[in-house]
């Protein structure tokens, strides 16, 4: 029922949201670095070029730093550039929450490389997500010669009615890294 499962651990202290590894404030994350091409076939193959993930909290916020190795960043698709435009048609990290795990009701981020956001808010009562909700988050991109990276500090408040993470809650979560050039959604 549940699929894989992650703890994710308190941070010690909040990264600085700037794109890039602090090892200091991420070495307690949780850590992601296999992920799989979503394709229907009977076994799975991992994406490629190398996709790392990175998850923690603190009493108010979630961190996410999402790292993808480019062979070149000159061929990133970037189109959108303004706030909810169609992101997701971009390179781009797509994030959901189901913060009760109804199977119904989610908030999705998209963020592409060039940092603009898509955000959407669905109860489950229509196929069409709410895109009033705006997410108060922090982010930054970094593009390199060799990839890009996303960080992002999100208030917990924005993705559920506790105070907080309560020790044991579980919440549903998908992070995809979309490569247009590739097809690949992993």
């Amino acid at each position: 029922d549940l699929g894989d499962v992650l703890r994710v651990p308190r941070l010690s202290a909040a990264p600085a949201i700037d794109g890039q590894l602090d090892a200091r404030a991420w070495q307690r994350a949780a850590e992601i670095t296999r992920f799989f091409q979503n394709v229907s076939r009977l076994r799975p193959i991992e994406t490629s070029p190398a996709t790392r993930v990175r998850l923690g909290w603190t009493d108010d916020r979630i961190f996410i730093l999402v790292e993808g190795d480019e062979p070149s960043t000159d061929n990133l698709r970037i189109e959108a550039t303004q706030r909810d435009e169609n992101a997701w048609q971009d390179d781009c990290v797509e994030i959901f929450f189901d913060a009760n795990r109804d199977g119904r009701s989610y908030h999705q981020i998209v963020v592409n490389s060039l940092g603009t956001i898509f955000d959407q808010y669905s109860d489950g009562s229509s196929p069409q997500g709410d895109l009033g909700w705006n997410a108060d988050m922090e982010h930054a991109v970094v593009v390199s010669e060799s990839g890009w990276s996303l960080e992002i500090g999100l208030p917990l408040a924005q993705l559920t009615e506790s105070a907080g993470p309560i020790s044991g809650q579980v919440w549903g979560f998908n992070l995809a890294r979309i490569r247009q050039e590739a097809s690949e959604y992993g």
